[in-house]
């Protein structure tokens, strides 16, 4: 179960720094209109990758706490809390509002800065997978 779990950590890891330093970021770049074909597609594509991974890693982790979790896995389990909060709190409603209103710079600019909740708790989260084997 642990390779598995690194494995979901893993993706998770590296989706969430692409999109941190170079998807969000090109936002600010994309021609405005251009801009809502271009996020709505991105929004209804990228579903299929993060949402399957998100529920993966919380399937395991609960997983790995029912199967008599240690400290770590309730630690992880707390930090992809956060994850999935930032997320409802933060990310889904700039996203909302560029569905609705389209191309605006300083929605693009707080969906970038907020972001990096989520970046350095999935970073934390995998240390913590591989620093607690």
């Amino acid at each position: 179960m642990n390779t598995l779990r690194i494995s979901v950590d893993v993706a998770l890891f590296i989706l969430i720094w692409l999109v941190q330093i170079i998807i969000y970021p090109s936002f600010r770049y994309t021609d405005p209109t251009q801009f809502d074909f271009w996020h709505s597609r991105y929004m209804g594509l990228i579903t299929y990758f993060v949402g399957p991974l998100m529920l993966a890693q919380v399937a395991i982790i609960g997983w790995q706490i029912f199967d008599g979790g240690n400290w770590s896995h309730w630690l992880a389990a707390v930090m992809v809390a956060g994850v999935w909060i930032s997320t409802a709190a933060l990310s889904v409603p700039c996203h909302t509002q560029l569905l609705n209103i389209g191309f605006d710079l300083p929605t693009i600019e707080r969906l970038i800065q907020t972001n990096w909740y989520r970046t350095v708790l999935w970073t934390l989260v995998l240390a913590l997978a591989f620093f607690s084997r």
